[in-house]
């Protein structure tokens, strides 16, 4: 455990590397046997993620998210406000959904031309360092709202079913953290507005929309058949519980929805005459992800069987004095802190399992330690590295880290204020 969270953490090696030392460690102590240790690396969880990066792969390659996010801007208007509201909130949306690293370089390209622009004054290059600010922020709270929008949300619900065996639908998620998402955007929304570039927009800018190019086609085949696969999908995922109880079995599950949703896309010709899906079009997937998670529940079931996740739960047993509630704001605190300068998912790799052990000592339920602190691991606003959309954003050069810190800070703030409001009178309808 102390070998892979010191690679992790350095990243001395690539994640995936890491994640597979239990394989070879594992049987050499006789901790576990090779099978017992490989089932963590064919969790249900790990084949619910390949299905959604085949739908997000899908989606990119015939740029259906491109045409919502333009059709979403067309509405806004040429107000500095009104723009900046619909780049956040059309990446958050596509951030439910799509890797979140590639919607913020997608809406970055799309925002260039309007941030590129050599006469800008100083309230103009004010609203457009908002905007990509902006980006990178709907793109990392966007992930928080569905189970497949981040790879922390993956992880906590494979871990609590691979250890618990408690199950927590897609349609779950989404009522829990929708609201939340929407509350995070609206605060970041006046943060941007109303304290960190509040000149720009106090000034009631007319920004140029006909730099952005949002004139487009209209909707081919091949997008309307993509957009009816992914919407089947998404229907499927919320009336699977709907449809289990009519059929009287249990048969729909969020990953065996999302994997034929992917694989549709390999049977369904385009107008080539070739598939939607060609295997070729795979070789972007981050499949080091998936092992991630592989390693992360291996190093999970080895702390429980080794005896640590009992040594922890001794451990804090001694501070059973304190309150629950203190122990979620400390332990959300903590994340926050970290998670500005390492991986989000290394961190809920590590962090995760080990609130098994403490709240079983504070006599909490799992979900209402490890479900914040999983959410929190989706802020770090403050600098470049604390997510891939603030580097994205960060590499246009038109960002210092003094605009991203002050900025950040107070997205931080609200978000952990936030995040534990809705762990203490929220959260517990659903979990």
């Amino acid at each position: 455990a102390l070998w892979m969270i010191i690679w992790w953490l350095s990243e001395a090696v690539p994640f995936a590397v890491t994640a597979l030392i239990p394989l070879i460690l594992y049987p050499a102590t006789g901790l576990m046997s090779l099978d017992q240790a490989s089932e963590s690396y064919s969790n249900s969880i790990i084949f619910l993620f390949l299905g959604g990066f085949l739908l997000a792969t899908l989606i990119e390659k015939w740029k259906l998210h491109i045409r919502v996010s333009i059709s979403i801007l067309k509405i806004t208007g040429n107000k500095a406000e009104h723009i900046l509201l619909g780049f956040m909130l059309s990446t958050a949306l596509l951030s439910m959904w799509i890797s979140n690293t590639a919607t913020a370089v997608m809406m970055t390209a799309i925002a260039a031309p309007l941030l590129n622009s050599k006469d800008k004054n100083d309230l103009e290059s004010d609203f457009g360092r908002a905007v990509l600010l902006s980006i990178a922020t709907g793109a990392s709270i966007g992930g928080i709202a569905t189970i497949i929008g981040t790879p922390p949300n993956a992880f906590l619900i494979a871990f609590s079913r691979k250890t618990l065996g408690t199950e927590i639908g897609f349609l779950n998620w989404l009522f829990a953290c929708f609201p939340l998402m929407l509350v995070l955007l609206a605060s970041a929304y006046f943060i941007y507005t109303k304290i960190s570039f509040r000149k720009a927009f106090k000034a009631n800018l007319k920004i140029n929309l006909s730099t952005l190019h949002l004139e487009q086609k209209p909707m081919s085949g091949d997008e309307k058949k993509v957009a009816l696969i992914f919407g089947l999908t998404a229907l499927l995922w919320i009336l699977r519980e709907p449809l289990n109880y009519i059929f009287e079995k249990p048969w729909l599950d969020d990953t065996n929805i999302a994997l034929a949703g992917g694989l549709i896309g390999f049977i369904i010709p385009a107008r080539e005459k070739k598939p939607l899906l060609v295997w070729s079009d795979t070789e972007k997937l981050p499949w080091n992800i998936l092992l991630l998670f592989g390693g992360g529940l291996c190093l999970a079931a080895g702390l429980e069987v080794g005896g640590w996740i009992e040594n922890i739960k001794n451990f804090f047993n001694s501070l059973s004095h304190l309150d629950a509630y203190f122990t979620v704001i400390i332990m959300c605190l903590l994340m926050l802190i970290l998670t500005e300068l390492m991986s989000n998912i290394a961190l809920v790799t590590i962090l995760v399992p080990l609130c098994l052990g403490l709240a079983e000592a504070q006599n909490m339920e799992f979900m209402y330690l490890a479900l914040p602190i999983t959410l929190t691991a989706s802020l770090g606003f403050m600098f470049p590295i604390g997510t891939p959309p603030n580097a994205i954003v960060f590499g246009t050069g038109m960002l210092k880290i003094k605009h991203m810190a002050k900025a950040g800070f107070w997205l931080d703030l609200m978000g952990l204020i936030w995040i534990i409001i809705f762990a203490r009178f929220w959260f517990p309808l659903f979990f």
